[in-house]
C-alpha cells in the first residue's frame, strides 16, 4: 500500500466494531460488539471516550432526527428492549448483563432501562428490522407486524404481518428482516426474496412481489441511483426494476458480504466482505483483502475500508 495512505487512514477503533451510522458529515457513531459507542469526527478519528449505555450487544440501531435508537435482546433471560438516546447528551455507562440478569430474577424492571434512554420500551417479540424513515423509524417484530412510530415513541400506525404465499412453504420464506426507506414510503424485504411497499403515512400495501433470488436472501441495499444491491451467501445481485421476478444481474465474492455503498462518481457498486473488496459498474473488478470488511466509507477523498479488527485499509487496493 503506498505510504501515502497512512496519512488519510484513521488510527485502529478502541473497540472490534459491528456498525458504523452517519449523523451528519462531521460526526458518526461507531458501535462496539459488546455494545460499545463512541463519537467519531468527519475523519472517522476516535473523539473522547467510548461508553456502554446497553446492557449487552446492540442488535440494531438506526439514527432518527436527534436521537440514537436501538436494540439489545438477551435471548437466555427472554429479554428485548428498544430505547432511544439524545445525541446532543453525553452516553454514560450502565448496568451490565450479569446485573441484568439478577434484577431480572428479583423483577428488579429499573436495571434493565439503557442508561440516559428518553425511554426504553420492552418488546413483546423479538425485533427483526428497524430503520428512519422521514424523521421517524419503523421496526418489525416476530410473528407480530410492523410500526411507525414517532422519535418519542409515540405510534402513527401499526399493521400485521406481511405474508407471500408462494413463500410459505419455506422455512424461512416469510421472515421478513428488512426494512428501508423508498420514496418516501417503507420497503419491506423477506429472506425468501418477497419484497413489498407500505405507505408510510397508513401502512397500507402499495405494492409487492417475489424475486427468484440464488439463496436465501441476508442483505439489502438500495441507493435511487444504483437501484437495489441483493446479497444471498456469497452471490450479489443487482436489481434496477423490481416489476420481473428474473434475476439477470449476478457476481460471487469469495465468501459472505459485509458491506456496500453506491459511488455516484463511478456509477458502480463497492463492495467489501470476506477477505475481498469489489465494484460492480460497467465492468466488474475485485482485489482480495486479509480480513472482513464490515463497514466503506469516504475518507478526504478515497473509499476506505474497516475491517472487523478494527483497522482501516483504502478499498480495491492491493
Amino acid at each position: 500500500m503506498p505510504s501515502t495512505d497512512a496519512t488519510i487512514l484513521p488510527a485502529k477503533t478502541p473497540f472490534p466494531p459491528k456498525m458504523l451510522l452517519s449523523v451528519s458529515a462531521e460526526k458518526h457513531l461507531l458501535i462496539g460488539t459488546n455494545g460499545e459507542i463512541i463519537w467519531l469526527d468527519e475523519n472517522f478519528a476516535s473523539l473522547g471516550e467510548s461508553k456502554t449505555p446497553f446492557p449487552s450487544q446492540i442488535t440494531k440501531a438506526c439514527i432518527c432526527g436527534d436521537f440514537f435508537i436501538g436494540v439489545w435482546i438477551d435471548h437466555e433471560i427472554l429479554t428485548a428492549r428498544l430505547a432511544a438516546l439524545p445525541l446532543e447528551l453525553d452516553f454514560e455507562n450502565g448496568v451490565g448483563r450479569d446485573e441484568v440478569r439478577i434484577n431480572t430474577k428479583s423483577q428488579s424492571a429499573a436495571a434493565i432501562h439503557v442508561k440516559g434512554a428518553i425511554w426504553s420500551h420492552a418488546l413483546t417479540a423479538e425485533p427483526l428490522a428497524l430503520t428512519s424513515i422521514e424523521g421517524n423509524y419503523a421496526f418489525a417484530l416476530w410473528n407480530r407486524g410492523i410500526y411507525y412510530h414517532r422519535p418519542d415513541s409515540q405510534a402513527i400506525w401499526a399493521r400485521g404481518e406481511i405474508t407471500w404465499e408462494k413463500l410459505s412453504k419455506y422455512s424461512r420464506g416469510n421472515e421478513l428482516f428488512h426494512l428501508h426507506e423508498y420514496k418516501g414510503d417503507i420497503m419491506a424485504w423477506s429472506r425468501g426474496g418477497g419484497w413489498a411497499v407500505l405507505s408510510s403515512e397508513n401502512g397500507d400495501y402499495l405494492e409487492g412481489g417475489i424475486l427468484e433470488l440464488p439463496e436465501v436472501l441476508d442483505k439489502v441495499y438500495y441507493h435511487e441511483l444504483g437501484g437495489w444491491l441483493l446479497t444471498c451467501g456469497d452471490s450479489v445481485v443487482r436489481m434496477t426494476d423490481l416489476s420481473t421476478p428474473e434475476v439477470c444481474n449476478t457476481a460471487k465474492l469469495s465468501g459472505p458480504i459485509g458491506f456496500a455503498a453506491w459511488d455516484i462518481e463511478t456509477n458502480s457498486w463497492l463492495i467489501t466482505g470476506w477477505r475481498q473488496d469489489m465494484s460492480w459498474g460497467e465492468q466488474i473488478n475485485w482485489t482480495s483483502r486479509t480480513e472482513l470488511g464490515i463497514h466503506i466509507s469516504k475518507i478526504e477523498g478515497e473509499w476506505c475500508v474497516l475491517s472487523n479488527s478494527g483497522e482501516w485499509s483504502r478499498h480495491l487496493v492491493k
